[in-house]
């Protein structure tokens, strides 16, 4: 599954690519929009991968929620990314993750010790080849109690007290 703008950055070319590369039992569910859907349905369709991709465009969050709780795997292969939320909600509903290898992702792949999870950006060779020997089984709900720990509002709202109670003390 990939969710987001469908623009340069964003690289979804190499998801579809990686497809190629794949056991045909995976499908794409690609959902967003941007300058790029056309030419990235045109490239689906010159790669014979119609059949197992679908654009759905902008949906609500009601579907995007449906979505995440029908898909196994959620990739980002983007270029650059300030810290990809998008990562964050994927394993909050238990989707396994993929990102390109940019500080983003790592920051937060670190924080969930999954920085195995990354691959080259617009490497769309070693995407299949993680695609292939991801455990899907893996710790989901390990990951999810993590991404509780390092990321929640109540972490998160502790660590800002502690700075601005160290700040107001000097």
């Amino acid at each position: 599954m990939y969710l987001g703008r469908l623009d340069d950055n964003k690289r979804v070319d190499t998801l579809i690519k990686a497809l190629k590369l794949i056991n045909n039992e995976y499908t794409l569910e690609i959902v967003g929009n941007g300058y790029l859907k056309e030419s990235l349905i045109e490239l689906s369709n010159n790669l014979k991968l119609s059949s197992r991709i679908k654009f759905h465009g902008y949906v609500s969050e009601k579907k995007v929620k449906n979505l995440f709780n029908s898909s196994d795997l959620f990739v980002l292969a983007s270029e650059f990314e300030g810290q990809p939320t998008v990562i964050i909600e994927a394993i909050r509903n238990g989707l396994n993750i993929l990102s390109s290898n940019i500080p983003g992702s790592r920051f937060i792949l670190d924080e969930l010790n999954l920085l195995n999870n990354t691959f080259k950006t617009g490497d769309y060779i070693s995407l299949a080849k993680k695609i292939n020997e991801l455990n899907y089984d893996e710790t989901t709900s390990l990951t999810q109690d993590l991404l509780k720990k390092k990321f929640s509002w109540e972490e998160r709202s502790i660590e800002i007290q502690d700075i601005y109670d160290s700040l107001i003390s000097k």
